[in-house]
C-alpha cells in the first residue's frame, strides 16, 4: 500500500505541472489524437489480416458443416449478412434441430421470403430435390446472386425467383400439400400473414424470423393467427463466444480475431425465430 501511495505522489508531481500549464494542452491533445490514430490503424490492419486469413481458410467457398454442408458459393459475395458463418455452417445454427427433425419430410413447395443470395433457397433445393423452391427478394442484386448460386449448384431448373412476395402472392400458390415457408422479411410479417388467410397455411411448416425492433407485438400477433392450426415454439440466438466454443475444432488454427469474424452474423439485436409445425403433420406423425 505504501509503495502504491508513493508511486501516486511521484506521478502527481510529474504530471501536475504539465496539466496546469496552458501551453501544454495542445501537446496533450496532439498525443491523444496520435494515439487514437495508431489504435485505429492497428485495428484496420488486424481486421484486414483476419479477412485475408478467412478467405484463405475458406478458399474453396464450400459450406463446411451443418444442414447445407457441400453448398458451394460461386464467389465471396453475400447479401445482407456475413458470408463466413455460412461457409462455416454456423449461420443461424440455432435452427438446426428443427431442420434435422424435418430432414426426411417430403415437401411439395419450399418458399423462401427474403432469400438474399440464396443460402436457404439453394441449400433447401439440394436437400429436397423433389420440392419446387420459390425464392423472393426485393433487391435485384440479391436475386442475381441467388440465380448464380443456383446455376453453380446445378439446381436452376427447380428454382423460381421473384421480386416481391405479399399475401396475395401466397394466396395464388397451391399449398394443399405439405410445404415449408422460411421467412426473413425485415418487419413485413404483419402485412404478409393475415388472419383471414390462416387456413391456407394449414399444411405449411414455417420458420419466421421475428423483428421486434420493428414491431414489438409481432410475436403476439402471429401467435394469435396460428395458435389453432400449428404447434408453436421459439428459438433465441446464441452469442458469438458460444459459437466459437461449439466450433472450436472446425476453427482450429485461426487467430482469435479470425475465429470471431468466422461466426459473427452482424446482428443488431438478439434474434428470435418462431417455429410453426402444422397440427395436421403432428397428427400424421402420431398415427
Amino acid at each position: 500500500m505504501a509503495i502504491k501511495q508513493g508511486m501516486k505522489k511521484v506521478i502527481n508531481r510529474a504530471v501536475r505541472p504539465l496539466v496546469t500549464a496552458k501551453a501544454s494542452w495542445p501537446f496533450f491533445l496532439f498525443f491523444i489524437r496520435l494515439s487514437d490514430y495508431f489504435k485505429h490503424e492497428r485495428t484496420l490492419h488486424e481486421h484486414t489480416n483476419a479477412m485475408k486469413e478467412l478467405k484463405l481458410f475458406f478458399s474453396d467457398r464450400t459450406v463446411r458443416t451443418g444442414f447445407f454442408k457441400g453448398l458451394h458459393y460461386p464467389s465471396f459475395n453475400s447479401f445482407g449478412s456475413s458470408l463466413f458463418p455460412k461457409l462455416l455452417g454456423s449461420y443461424e445454427y440455432e435452427l438446426l434441430p428443427f431442420f434435422e427433425a424435418v430432414s426426411n419430410v417430403t415437401y411439395s413447395n419450399i418458399i423462401d421470403i427474403g432469400c438474399a443470395e440464396g443460402y436457404y433457397a439453394i441449400g433447401m433445393s439440394m436437400k429436397y430435390p423433389g420440392a419446387r423452391v420459390f425464392a423472393y427478394d426485393i433487391n435485384e442484386t440479391a436475386l442475381k446472386l441467388c440465380r448464380e448460386m443456383a446455376l453453380n449448384n446445378s439446381v436452376s431448373d427447380r428454382i423460381v425467383t421473384g421480386n416481391f412476395c405479399d399475401a396475395e402472392e401466397l394466396r395464388k400458390m397451391d399449398l394443399s400439400k405439405r410445404s415449408l415457408i422460411i421467412c426473413d422479411c425485415e418487419g413485413y410479417e404483419r402485412n404478409l400473414f393475415l388472419k383471414p388467410d390462416k387456413e391456407i397455411y394449414r399444411n405449411c411448416d414455417m420458420v419466421i424470423e421475428l423483428h421486434p425492433f420493428n414491431d414489438r407485438t409481432i410475436k403476439e400477433y402471429l401467435t394469435d393467427i396460428f395458435k389453432e392450426t400449428h404447434a408453436i415454439s421459439f428459438l433465441t440466438s446464441f452469442n458469438d463466444d458460444r459459437k466459437i466454443f461449439d466450433y472450436q475444432d472446425e476453427l482450429a488454427g485461426l487467430s482469435k480475431l479470425a475465429k470471431l469474424k468466422a461466426v459473427q452474423e452482424g446482428r443488431p439485436f438478439t434474434m428470435e425465430w418462431m417455429i410453426l409445425v402444422a397440427n395436421n403433420h403432428l397428427a400424421e406423425k402420431d398415427k
